[in-house]
């Protein structure tokens, strides 16, 4: 069935852009869609976001990053994979005097319809494979100056019936003049069941650093998933241009994971533009012999 093979591409693309991927014993990819971020801009910086608090999108990376949010940010987010596959985030957060920062997150990813056949080869309808995540986050500050996080979530998996999990983020940042240190962990939580064979999700232990100087920022991840390989992730954000009310990002990024495929690949690239309320990001991805991948974003700030 197609629907069966555009999993298992989509699967490959993760494994080019991720550590080895764990299956399912039916061949299934277990909370991929975990591993594939939230934010145009992070994928544009190689990844590298653990110490990374623009807006609302870091609640995927390090909910932290939530504690540092001076004003309500909307972002929405639209990747384009090969094969016609589709990624869509949607992320909200608004600060809270005295309370810390509340965010909402959501993450869709579409295989498409596809024609079912039964066991003896005479169509059985449609399917539309999709696995979703729903996340609620918060991040505020302690008295040392410390800012923590968190967040749970809740994933289903679908092919032709839906499996579920409960997972939680947790993180902290310290920021010390222009240095930003952070430490986030992901994905801990149940297992997903298919059938009678029971799966881990993809938990994630990611510390990182930023800089930022006048126009420039430097940001870099050591990221260590439960059962794979370390990788780091590099980025730099220059800012020719920057204003209260405009302003033009150039980003570039570099990471060891997509050493897998061959041709181009494990460089990113992206710009972004500012418009007072608004901005605009997007992201270039290669992924070597398997195609290119983009990302597109808006995002709306308000008092």
């Amino acid at each position: 069935m197609k629907a069966i093979f555009l999993i298992h591409l989509f699967v490959l693309i993760v494994w080019s852009i991720s550590p080895d991927v764990a299956y399912a014993s039916a061949g299934v990819p277990t909370g991929e869609i975990l591993k594939l971020g939230g934010s145009a801009r992070s994928a544009s910086l190689g990844e590298a976001a653990a110490a990374d608090s623009l807006d609302a999108t870091i609640l995927f990376y390090n909910p932290a990053g939530l504690a540092y949010q001076k004003q309500g940010t909307a972002r929405l987010t639209h990747g384009l994979l090969p094969e016609s596959i589709t990624y869509d985030v949607a992320g909200v957060a608004y600060p809270f005097t005295g309370l810390g920062t509340l965010a909402v997150g959501f993450q869709n990813l579409s295989y498409g319809s596809f024609n079912s056949l039964d066991n003896t080869g005479v169509n059985d309808g449609t399917v539309s494979p999709r696995d979703t995540a729903a996340t609620m986050a918060w991040g505020g500050t302690m008295g040392s100056g410390v800012a923590v996080g968190l967040g749970v979530k809740y994933i289903s998996l679908k092919i032709t019936r839906s499996v579920s999990a409960m997972a939680f983020d947790f993180g902290m940042q310290k920021k010390v003049g222009r240095l930003a240190l952070g430490l986030s962990v992901n994905n801990l939580g149940s297992d997903v069941k298919y059938n009678s064979v029971s799966e881990k999700l993809p938990a994630t232990a990611r510390v990182g650093a930023a800089y930022q100087f006048e126009q420039i920022s430097l940001l870099a991840d050591f990221i260590r998933p439960f059962d794979d390989p370390s990788w780091l992730a590099v980025g730099i954000e220059y800012m020719p241009v920057h204003s209260t009310s405009t302003g033009i990002a150039i980003r570039v990024g570099y990471n060891t994971i997509a050493s897998k495929t061959e041709e181009l690949n494990g460089f990113t690239a992206g710009f972004g533009v500012n418009l007072s309320r608004w901005n605009l990001d997007y992201a270039f991805i290669p992924l070597g012999v398997l195609g290119n991948t983009h990302w597109f974003a808006i995002g709306l700030k308000w008092e």
